[in-house]
């Protein structure tokens, strides 16, 4: 049993990494790489001199980060070469003109490839894709880059507690070992107010108050849609489809609520040659697609499960007898299931289609590698120092010793910030899957003590960590990459943060009137 120390100078140099990273990328500005780096370097000394974690103990944490680091800049780097080839090759504007064919309000171009398509991306591949695709088509719509990032980010925070194929909700049933048909109905039930509230904030970052009045209608039919589903679909035993169907559902309702434009002539080139075709422009996609859907199917994912690079770690303990476990194939990057084999492998397909149909030539490779280099390099050195940070906070119990502090201050007022214990996760690892593992059976334990509800606070939990992920240092700079804004972090995070945290705060007390009020007697 670790014996980590509660007291309020633990609690200050728990937070003080954290304290530092914020303040220096929103008060000072500056650039993400030097606050994680700043941030880390803090955390090295305060876990080797308060936390009396061993320098092999920070060395081994330090290299999970960079681990952990390669696992997301490798869909960082895809993803952005797959958005700098269509690109290069002329197919943004013919996504966009079909696109404005179809919608003829960009108001609802926006809710639709923030809030749900972004969902749908986030069902079935997640790990920052959703947010990695579709800012970039965004942007090629002619939406303002910071509008299209924090738009990406915030909309599809509601749907990644089901999403990656049920990954974070398989973790926390698995530590919890709460009944799984009755957690999967209850993460849903939490789920339905950040869907809806998330729709409406991607229609006041698209333009403000107006916006709002103007779209809550479809969104909140869409939203009673798509929760109800939330609900159904774990419910029947499906929870890795409960996003996909979700989302898609969302995606139809909108679809047909839209408005059509007057119809246009068809357009052509100068030279009066017939434009890309729109399948033709989408290819790398919907190669991605199908890849993702047959990577799902039991006998390829028998196939190809040793397929893996992924890193050992031994466990250790801290001084204070904090115990941490050993890790096997940590952060592993797996063949057909992780995105940035399926990237590739859609790249190379895509690319060879349109060498063939001369669209491109061989040259054109280098230029969009030099392209992407420059975009993604920066982003890289970033998350590196940031997730450098997170691993040694955990590893030295930082971590901890916060989601501790916060429930031993608030007592019978804990359900109000269970889910800032999942925001905290998510916010420090870059994953809701991770914050589900990291905080899981805390928060049981804590309801336990509290007598409260462990499937509403397991519930919670997932749901906290979900919005967490759209303030995530690790989500924010994949969005700034997918959009050229390297630079501009602070940007972008000081733009979503008041929505994650109204939709926190408004998940936080509907936690406390579940297990207070409506269903005290729920264990």
């Amino acid at each position: 049993m670790d014996q980590l120390p509660l007291s309020i100078p633990f609690w200050v140099a728990g937070a003080l990494p954290l304290f530092a990273l914020l303040f220096t990328l929103l008060q000072l500005r500056w650039k993400a790489v030097y606050s994680g780096m700043l941030a880390w370097v803090l955390a090295l000394i305060l876990g080797f001199w308060l936390y009396e974690a061993s320098l092999e103990i920070l060395m081994f944490s330090s290299l999970k980060g960079l681990s952990l680091t390669l696992f997301i800049v490798s869909i960082i780097w895809t993803s952005v070469f797959c958005y700098n080839l269509v690109e290069r090759l002329g197919a943004l504007p013919v996504i966009s003109r079909k696109v404005k064919s179809r919608f003829g309000d960009p108001l609802m171009v926006f809710i639709l490839l923030s809030w749900c398509v972004s969902a749908v991306l986030q069902g079935v591949a997640g790990f920052g894709v959703p947010v990695a695709i579709v800012t970039p088509l965004l942007v090629g719509l002619g939406f303002p880059a910071v509008q299209a990032a924090v738009g990406a980010l915030v909309g599809h925070a509601w749907s990644i507690s089901f999403g990656s194929m049920g990954a974070s909700y398989f973790a926390i049933q698995l530590i919890t070992g709460l009944p799984a048909s009755s957690l999967g109905m209850w993460m849903g039930i939490m789920l339905a107010p950040p869907t809806l509230l998330s729709g409406l904030a991607v229609a006041h970052i698209y333009g403000g108050w107006r916006a709002v009045r103007q779209s809550w209608r479809y969104i909140t039919g869409a939203s009673v849609v798509m929760s109800a589903l939330l609900v159904l679909v774990p419910w029947l035993g499906a929870p890795q489809l409960g996003t996909v169907i979700a989302a898609g559902a969302g995606s139809v309702v909108l679809t047909l609520w839209a408005k059509r434009p007057p119809a246009k002539p068809v357009q052509v080139t100068d030279d009066g040659e017939n434009i890309m075709s729109l399948g033709q422009a989408l290819l790398p996609y919907a190669i991605l697609f199908a890849l993702t859907l047959l990577s799902q199917l039991e006998p390829v994912r028998t196939a190809v499960q040793g397929w893996a690079l992924g890193f050992h770690f031994p466990g250790r303990t801290t001084g204070l007898g904090y115990l941490i476990a050993a890790q096997r194939n940590y952060a592993a990057i797996r063949l057909l299931a992780h995105p940035a084999p399926l990237l590739i492998i859609s790249i190379a397909a895509a690319y060879l289609y349109y060498r063939s149909q001369n669209m491109s030539r061989w040259d054109d490779v280098r230029v969009i590698m030099r392209t992407t280099r420059k975009q993604c390099m920066p982003t890289t050195l970033s998350i590196a120092a940031m997730l450098m940070m997170a691993l040694v906070m955990n590893d030295a119990g930082m971590t901890t010793v916060l989601a501790r502090g916060v429930a031993t201050a608030s007592g019978s007022l804990y359900p109000l910030l269970a889910p800032v214990v999942g925001v905290l996760g998510c916010f420090m690892t870059g994953s809701n899957t991770s914050s589900n593992v990291l905080f899981g059976m805390f928060q049981m334990e804590t309801a336990l003590s509290l007598g409260l509800s462990t499937q509403i606070m397991a519930a919670a939990q997932s749901a906290g960590g979900a919005l967490g992920s759209s303030i995530a240092p690790a989500k924010v700079l994949v969005g700034t990459a997918s959009a050229k804004l390297m630079g501009k972090e602070s940007v972008v995070f000081r733009m979503a943060l008041p929505y994650a945290l109204i939709i926190t705060g408004v998940l936080g007390i509907v936690t406390w009137l579940f297990v207070t009020w409506l269903f005290p007697s729920l264990l």
